[in-house]
């Protein structure tokens, strides 16, 4: 017998003793000794630990057989001490942890019962877990599963919860008293109440009580026709019998009326919310929309006659991308459709951001990179108005998150800073000659050694003046606005790529993907405006399982499809290799963090001016002991370019020391004058510590 027909058997026969104990002389005395003849001493108990623990949980359900507790209205009810035995229950990390180094896992249990092994993947102290959820909400891989037990999974209606002790708690304000729950506990630990009790006594008593059956009685019945049955509870003495399909149809019958009426009035509802559409509501200055559709937002593109509304409905870039109202820095009063900053609709729009903002930061989110963080406010002089804006979003970022990061995609240091912005992209469009390093005909990285990073490194300089130390200049590996790494570089020329980024000021930035070499698939269909862009965006590829391990769906349900080749690059097989780019930028990044003058605010000091190879300049830290003299520094040499170079070292009391590189032909050599330089191997670099 399963634990379940069990529990039903055990239901059973307390019944039938409570009935007897009642028509007995002395009946509570009968009661109490229910669970010691059911369980009599040194009887082997087949489900729990020892024969007092059963007859404990009996004597609970002798209770709910005679009524249970009184003051709780539900019917249901949980025998505490039987719920313990479960062995489906609670939150488990799957084999989906990439033993991330973020631990945001471990940051949100407020209970330490987060640990982890050597590869710094995730596990559970069964022991110390609440089962509140908090890790699986916040793991960016949804790793950590929750395996419900069978009464949770029972209730349709969300109402059972596990508490601290993880003992099942019903909410009486969402149980609907179905009964699902006791059927599939295994232990029998939900039990309902009976009220057997009252109704034998009522009956005794000769009140009119009638009995409500339900059709599937006849098949309870096997030695017994159906009328029998319906003669013997008569002759218990019930005035009468009800079948409870008679209850049904009346519910039926009503509930078909209540439809009825509700549909009646949605229908009447929506007609007059569709006559209403142009009318205007809380969200009709949430967009910038002009006040005719013969009249075009100038500047600005625009769609126009796709609803009620007379104007036109200008668009950033698609016509999926209607633009958001932030308002007008400067508007033209002959122009009332162009909203100032402090109009309701603008401030509207700008309270919901932050309302995003708070939603993710409170799931744990670290910050956010904004893209064109320059364009959201109007006839914007000098950026001025969204500068402004941006003061306004850091100044309620301090207030409710301070340790938020905010970097943005604006590429004017001197403007995006001041707005409140830590970080600011290079953008790798307009006059920053980003991509003459990675992406043009002739990048500066290429091995074929043709090309220039001398406008590059002018106008990085104006970039870092205007930064003024204020906050960080980043340059990004990538995005999704730009070809992948790998559709311009070759692994080696690309672990060139990566020292110089790991070894410029700024916080660094890598695109997911362009650590492992992911490549740009070529020939995709456009989603959501990406075009040539798209091609940058296929899923991340973890190993080679299905779907590179991004995904269990099928193939062709993928948002945008993956890089199909036998050879594309995985994060596992790039972790097993030790030549592999992954190692590479793994090295890289332990040397920058070991080293002061390499991090953030570090000076930067350029030798070369990129016209030529190799691009060599000086990394330099200020010891603020020697009030603000130099401390350490540290030469690096980049040398894309396929031919050895030579590059001097300049008199120093120190012994240089190569830190990194890609080469084991880099060394430091002795000319015959006595003069050190460091011999640096076509397509590589070196990270020389002075």
């Amino acid at each position: 017998m399963s634990n379940i027909g069990q529990a039903i058997h055990i239901k059973k026969e307390i019944l039938v003793r409570i009935i007897k104990a009642f028509l007995s002389d002395n009946f509570e005395e009968q009661a109490r000794l229910i669970p010691y003849d059911m369980r009599p001493k040194g009887m082997e108990v087949p489900y729990r630990c020892c024969v007092y623990k059963e007859r404990a949980i009996l004597g609970e359900r002798v209770k709910l057989a005679m009524g249970g507790d009184m003051t709780n209205p539900n019917v249901i009810e949980v025998i505490d001490i039987a719920c313990d035995e479960c062995p489906v229950a609670g939150y488990k990390v799957t084999e989906s942890c990439r033993g991330c180094i973020a631990h945001r896992c471990e940051t949100a249990c407020k209970f330490g019962a987060i640990y982890f092994d050597k590869n710094q993947k995730a596990h559970i102290d069964k022991d110390k877990c609440v089962e509140c959820g908090a890790c699986s909400k916040v793991c960016p891989y949804s790793a950590i599963s929750n395996s419900k037990r069978p009464c949770e999974n029972a209730c349709k209606v969300n109402a059972i919860k596990m508490d601290e002790n993880r003992t099942a708690v019903i909410n009486n304000d969402k149980c609907i008293g179905c009964g699902a729950c006791v059927y599939q506990c295994p232990f029998g630990a939900i039990m309902d109440k009976s009220y057997i009790v009252d109704v034998i006594e009522m009956l005794k008593a000769k009140e009119e009580v009638y009995a409500i059956i339900a059709p599937s009685i006849s098949a309870q019945f096997k030695l017994a026709t159906f009328g029998q049955v319906i003669t013997a509870i008569k002759m218990l003495g019930f005035s009468g019998i009800v079948e409870a399909a008679q209850g049904a149809d009346l519910v039926a019958y009503y509930e078909a009326q209540e439809l009825v009426e509700k549909v009646q009035t949605k229908i009447i509802n929506s007609l007059t919310q569709f006559y209403k559409m142009a009318e205007k509501n809380d969200f009709s200055d949430r967009y910038v929309w002009t006040d005719s559709i013969w009249e075009e937002p100038e500047g600005m593109g625009c769609i126009r006659g796709i609803s009620d509304r007379d104007g036109s409905c200008a668009v950033n870039f698609f016509s999926h991308q209607p633009a958001l109202n932030y308002g007008f820095y400067k508007p033209d009063p002959n122009k009332k459709w162009q909203q100032p900053m402090d109009a309701p609709g603008p401030q509207a729009t700008l309270q919901a951001m932050k309302d995003v903002m708070a939603f993710w930061l409170e799931l744990g989110c670290d910050g956010f990179r904004v893209d064109m963080a320059g364009s959201l406010v109007k006839h914007d002089e000098n950026s001025k108005g969204t500068i402004s804006l941006w003061q306004n979003v850091r100044e309620f970022l301090d207030k409710e998150f301070p340790d938020a990061a905010m970097i943005s995609e604006w590429g004017e240091p001197d403007k995006s800073i001041l707005g409140g912005f830590h970080m600011d992209f290079l953008l790798h469009f307009g006059p920053s000659h980003y991509n003459d390093l990675f992406r043009c005909e002739q990048p500066y990285f290429s091995s074929r050694g043709k090309g220039t990073a001398f406008e590059f490194i002018k106008k990085y300089k104006e970039n870092y003046e205007k930064s003024d130390k204020k906050g960080l200049i980043c340059i990004p590996s990538g995005n999704h606005d730009m070809d992948r790494l790998a559709r311009h570089l070759s692994v080696e020329e690309m672990k060139v790529a990566f020292a110089f980024l790991l070894t410029m000021p700024g916080a660094p930035f890598i695109y997911y993907g362009d650590e492992i070499g992911m490549r740009y698939v070529e020939n995709l269909i456009s989603v959501e405006g990406g075009y040539g862009r798209t091609g940058s965006r296929s899923p991340m590829q973890w190993d080679n399982s299905k779907n590179a391990g991004f995904s269990a769906a099928p193939k062709e349900k993928l948002y945008i499809p993956q890089d199909q080749s036998a050879d594309r690059p995985t994060a596992e097989a790039q972790m097993k290799d030790e030549n592999s780019l992954w190692k590479e930028i793994q090295k890289l990044i332990k040397v920058r963090q070991e080293n002061v003058a390499l991090q953030n605010m570090a000076e930067i000091d350029f030798l070369t001016d990129g016209s030529s190879y190799p691009f060599v300049y000086e990394r330099i830290s200020k010891s603020p002991e020697a009030q603000n003299q130099t401390g350490e520094k540290i030469l690096v040499i980049i040398n894309p370019k396929n031919q050895e170079c030579k590059v001097p070292l300049s008199a120093t009391t120190a012994e240089p020391k190569i830190l990194c590189t890609n080469s084991q032909e880099t060394k430091i050599s002795t000319s015959e004058n006595n003069n050190q330089f460091v011999f640096v191997p076509g397509t590589s670099y070196a990270i020389v510590k002075l």
